[in-house]
């Protein structure tokens, strides 16, 4: 990670999102900022981004959705750049032509192998389809993929694929 990097994320894990927030944590602790947040959506649970916007560690944001105190101190003016608020669609397309360039994209799966075939659909924390995260993992110039259920390869059916993963965690 540098600074002025895209790093993408997306709610599959909604309100019980535990991946975006210790991520961006550790990026602040490394010290790199000017970071641009591609998330697909941002609820409560990714409040404790706010200091980082204020501290300007976030400076851009692209969103379906940003709710609570996060769409409070970006309406206030804190973040650098103005935040880019699209449908489901425009991001696949705003990704798709480059308008999003992801440097590192962040895929929460309930199930991944070692080799990075994820999915959503089964595990402990299965929550469907990985269909929004397809196109950052397509496009992304590195793919980590997260879970809590390490499979035994292959994890069947792959909604993402190993070959365009680089990391599993």
């Amino acid at each position: 990670p540098k600074d002025d990097i895209t790093i993408s994320f997306h709610h599959h894990l909604r309100g019980g999102d535990g991946v975006l927030v210790p991520f961006m944590k550790e990026l602040a602790a490394m010290g790199v900022k000017d970071i641009t947040l591609a998330s697909s959506s941002l609820t409560s649970a990714h409040e404790e981004i706010v200091p980082m916007i204020k501290d300007g560690i976030i400076t851009g944001i692209f969103t379906s959705g940003i709710r609570g105190e996060l769409g409070r101190v970006i309406s206030r003016g804190h973040l650098k750049k103005p935040a880019v608020i699209h449908s489901h669609g425009g991001r696949v397309r705003d990704v798709h032509t480059g308008r999003i360039e992801i440097d590192i994209a962040v895929i929460a799966a309930s199930a991944a192998d070692e080799e990075g075939n994820a999915t959503g659909s089964h595990g402990p924390s299965a929550f469907g389809s990985l269909g929004y995260a397809a196109i950052d993992a397509r496009y992304a110039k590195q793919v980590i993929v997260v879970t809590d259920n390490l499979v035994e390869y292959p994890c069947i059916p792959p909604s993402i694929p190993q070959n365009f993963v680089d990391c599993v965690v």
